[in-house]
Parts: structure tokens; sequence; C-alpha cells
């Protein structure tokens, strides 16, 4: 249970199906995402209102003349019928089958898709940290702050390579784009510039970035090696490998 979230109120509020179409406020969204990780009832209710948003998407819609078609061949099967019962064949009794039992196929939800996804972290502007005084970074970090993450792109790409919060940023910017392969290079490149600061947080968002790319164990590698630094994602790191301990 966290912040006192629990299968109860998960059900009475209808949070799954909510969560899944993207219908909660992020304090409810974080509630109810630390809580279904750590409760496998929630996290396969989830799962099943995943399956049933796709069965949806799935299901074709016929067009205008498609449907014309179909009345104009109905109508025409019609007619046949009533000539054909008129000069006698009805006296032709072909013993009718018994219906044959169509079975059904329920979508399966991808757990991958659900383990990848992303709260993006919020950022407060530290007092000290050389990146701060970039003007690009500034610029950037505003439109990260507002959710508009092409233009957080443009504005962190011309700040300093140097900076590993210019780097981590890029990196979680290009995954809130769903961009895995470009968020990996910018998360691995704050990892390889060993900022203290910024190590946890990569590890656990290049972990998300290999989810995207169905990398489970370099996943896993990521994972524990954020929940080592036992900080603030620790619990969400241990959460997540017992969750692909669990589906894979």
């Amino acid at each position: 249970m966290v912040d006192g979230m629990n299968c109860e109120h998960a059900a009475a509020s209808d949070l799954a199906s909510r969560y899944v179409a993207g219908h909660l406020d992020p304090a409810e969204q974080d509630a109810f995402e630390r809580h279904y990780f750590e409760c496998a009832r929630c996290f396969d209710e989830v799962q099943l209102q995943l399956s049933i948003q796709k069965g949806v998407r799935d299901v074709p819609i016929a067009k205008p003349a498609q449907i014309y078609r179909g009345w104009v061949a109905w109508a025409a099967i019609a007619a046949t019928v009533v000539v054909m019962a008129s000069i006698g064949f009805w006296r032709l009794r072909i013993p009718a089958r018994p219906p044959q039992p169509v079975a059904s196929v329920t979508p399966q939800a991808d757990p991958l898709e659900l383990l990848a996804r992303v709260e993006p972290p919020p950022y407060q502007a530290p007092a000290l940290r050389g990146a701060a005084g970039d003007a690009h970074f500034r610029q950037g970090m505003e439109h990260y702050r507002q959710g508009i993450y092409a233009a957080a792109i443009d504005e962190l790409s011309q700040a300093d390579p140097r900076s590993p919060d210019v780097q981590l940023f890029l990196g979680i910017s290009y995954l809130m784009r769903n961009q895995p392969d470009a968020a990996v290079s910018h998360l691995r490149a704050t990892l390889q510039l060993g900022d203290s600061l910024d190590l946890e947080p990569a590890h656990f968002y290049l972990a998300k970035a290999l989810l995207r790319r169905r990398d489970v164990p370099g996943a896993a590698r990521e994972l524990e090696a954020a929940a080592a630094m036992h900080g603030d994602y620790e619990k969400q790191s241990r959460e997540l490998l017992e969750r692909l301990k669990q589906s894979f």
C-alpha cells in the first residue's frame, strides 16, 4: 500500500481503466503506479484494461461504401430466395448443419509496454550547478516543466554536452517522446560523466529506455545498479525488478 492506496479504493474508483485511458491526475497516477507494482491483483487488472483497450482499437470500422454494398448484396440474396420459393425449390429440403462454435481470442496486454511506462521526474533548478547558468539549459528546462518535450530537446541540444544535467534531461525528454534509442545514448552519456547526483536517475531511466527496446537483461542490470545506490529510486527499481522476474 502506498499513500493510502489499496485494492478496494482502486476498484471503487475504477483506477485501472482511468489509468490506461490517461485520465488520472499526476499525483493519483503516481500513487496508483506505486501500488500496482506491489499488488498482483491490480497489476493484472491494468493488463486486462490494456487488453480491452487494444481490442477496441483493433475492431474494423466499415466505410459507408462497404455498408451500401452490403445492403445491395443482401437485397439481391433476398430477391433470389423469393424467386426460388415461387417455382418450387422449397421441396429441396437440405438438412441444416448445427452452428459451429467460434473460438474467441482475447488480445493479451504486452507486459513490457506496461513496465516501460514513464513518469518524468520534476525539476528544481539547483543553486550551484553549472548547467543552470546556461541560457539554452534554462529555456529547455522551462519547456520540460511544461511537458513540451520536443522544444526541450531543441534547447537542451544546444546546451553544454559536458553537463550531466543536460545529458540526463535530454535522455528523459527523448524517452517521453518515445525515442528510446536517442534516450539510451544520452542516458549512457550521463553515466559516463560520472556526476553522483545524476547517476541513480540515469540508471533508472536508462532501464526504462531499454525496456522500450525490449532489452530485458540490460534493463535488469540498470535497475540493480539504481537500487544499489539506496536513494530515491531504490524502491521503484526493486519493484520493477520483481515484476520483470515474475513476467520473464
